[in-house]
């Protein structure tokens, strides 16, 4: 541990904060994890940091999100960092990164509900973000194919259903009719069905929760577009 902060030490600005990050998560996991997430709230006040670098919310992700016992914890954290104006350790380049580069990271199956949380926000922020430009239908495209995924197959029937119905909001709010992403709708419920039925014989438990899973998907939806 000594020799890998002595390593550390000689790089840029952000050696202190993998430095501590690595000190942190070196000792008992309960405690470690609460201080590293400290950190983000020391870079953003420091004077040669604004907020937190790419480079050091990868540290972040690397050290923390990797590791089981702090996984939960540092989705939390990243969390409030999204949804509250009052937290200043990431900005709009840095939600990117997490959405673009980070989160597709985490498998669809063993996703908790506070990283569905957390890419839900970070998809309304994506939105919002690129509503007024022309790439924006690639970068929807990005997020909803990893919420699809999730609720077709993840192993929590309750972070299925938070993702179905999150789906199923998005296709019906979508454009000034509601009907503009129906077609898509359809096509991505029967493409996951065939999927499904192409697999039986190789998976059979996950071929049939997915086929329950389009069913119901499609079901939700007949039922909200009514209403």
């Amino acid at each position: 541990m000594a020799s890998c902060v002595r390593c550390l030490a000689k790089g840029n600005p952000s050696s202190l904060f993998q430095i501590r990050v690595l000190a942190s998560v070196a000792g008992h996991h309960a405690e470690s994890c609460r201080a590293a997430l400290k950190l983000g709230r020391y870079c953003s006040g420091c004077v040669c940091l604004s907020g937190l670098s790419l480079e050091q919310v990868d540290i972040l992700w690397h050290c923390l999100v990797e590791d089981a016992e702090c996984y939960d914890d540092a989705l939390h954290w990243f969390l409030n960092q999204v949804r509250s104006k009052d937290q200043h350790a990431m900005g709009m380049e840095t939600y990117k990164h997490l959405f673009l580069e980070k989160m597709p990271q985490l498998k669809p199956e063993t996703i908790s509900m506070t990283g569905l949380n957390l890419f839900q926000h970070l998809c309304n922020l994506a939105r919002l973000a690129t509503s007024t430009l022309d790439n924006a239908s690639s970068c929807e495209l990005c997020g909803m194919d990893q919420l699809w995924g999730i609720a077709l197959r993840a192993q929590s029937a309750d972070i299925s259903r938070a993702a179905i119905q999150y789906i199923n909001s998005y296709y019906i709010n979508a454009g000034k009719t509601g009907l503009e992403k129906e077609q898509e709708f359809i096509r991505k419920c029967i493409e996951s069905l065939l999927m499904a039925s192409a697999n039986l014989e190789k998976e059979a438990h996950s071929s049939l929760t997915s086929t329950e899973r389009g069913l119901l998907m499609l079901k939700t939806h007949l039922e909200a577009f009514r209403r």
